[in-house]
């Protein structure tokens, strides 16, 4: 993560590693320069040259990046309608996907930040990554054209592309949760989310909990409330597999009868059982302490069909009097 411009020399060298060729450097470089480097050269009394930020390439690129993977997918997909090439091509142009094959690249070692924000890790922070590669494709269009253009999307995310015209998009682990539970008979999912740790540069570390009704079904770690959210419906949703082979579920009050077979731990109950639970997340220990865990996923929703059923008996009770 450098603090000032590149040489030629090293603009070459990550030229030939990343198989380009640029008719002119200065678009490599201006690529590169985030806009934290451009607001520190500017203030600075010596310089007398002027330089460009990526903004305006990312923009470009942006542009170039949705054209050439709409027109793969279009190609790719003959029988697919409108909806489907759009959630295809979003899947592959989101910032997730981008930071990721950035980060294969080794693009976040290149990025020109200014020195607060290099201080603070930006150069691994998605949306920097993104911005990153979709700047480098857009000095490649200007540099060399379309054709060029289409072979580095096909080169750095042609894999990505083929896996999803053939499989289609994976749903997200909070997405799938829901049609799951949902489809046994269960309430929509909630989730509780909080800060486990917080920094100074804002790349905090959040935990999520899964919830159905007031019970707590899956926990998960990461550096966005999003990422922990996902991470806990995953967890929910292996549990929620895995116990429903076990019992069929036909309706609440078989649930109920079913689920308290399933018990905790020896010597814990729903009220006592105490654990810590630590999740390794990004090399961040995510510690939590988890009270009343211990149950299979059904056990721990059974009480909340039995009270529902509990207070429908006595509503019904009410009316016949």
């Amino acid at each position: 993560m450098p603090t000032q411009l590149h040489t030629v020399s090293e603009l070459r060298q990550l030229e030939s590693r990343l198989g380009l060729q640029f008719r002119d450097l200065e678009l490599l470089q201006q690529a590169l320069t985030h806009e934290s480097f451009l607001n520190e050269w500017e203030d600075r009394a010596d310089v007398t040259e002027t330089i460009a930020s990526s903004e305006r390439l990312e923009f470009l690129g942006d542009a170039v990046l949705d054209l050439i993977v709409a027109g793969m997918f279009y190609r790719q997909n003959p029988d697919a309608d409108q909806g489907k090439l759009s959630l295809a091509r979003s899947h592959v142009v989101r910032k997730e996907t981008l930071a990721h094959v950035a980060r294969e690249m080794g693009l976040a070692g290149h990025i020109v930040l200014g020195r607060g924000e290099h201080l603070n890790g930006a150069a691994e922070r998605d949306s920097v990554l993104e911005d990153a590669y979709e700047a480098i494709l857009g000095a490649i269009y200007l540099d060399r054209g379309m054709t060029e253009s289409v072979r580095f999307v096909r080169d750095t995310l042609g894999e990505i592309i083929d896996d999803v015209a053939v499989n289609g998009v994976k749903k997200d682990p909070k997405s799938a949760f829901q049609e799951l539970v949902q489809h046994h008979g269960f309430p929509s999912p909630r989730y509780r989310t909080s800060i486990v740790k917080e920094n100074a540069d804002g790349r905090n570390l959040y935990q999520a909990w899964a919830m159905l009704s007031d019970s707590k079904v899956g926990h998960g770690c990461g550096n966005s409330k999003s990422k922990a959210q996902k991470a806990a419906a995953s967890q929910a949703m292996r549990q929620f597999r895995e116990d429903i082979t076990k019992r069929s579920i036909r309706t609440p009050q078989d649930s109920s009868n079913t689920l308290s077979r399933y018990g905790s731990k020896p010597g814990s109950t729903p009220e006592t059982a105490h654990s810590s639970q630590k999740e390794v997340h990004n090399g961040a220990v995510c510690a939590v302490e988890n009270r009343g865990e211990t149950q299979p996923f059904l056990a721990r929703v059974a009480d909340f069909f039995a009270r529902a059923h509990r207070a429908a008996m006595v509503a019904l009770a009410g009316r016949s009097n």
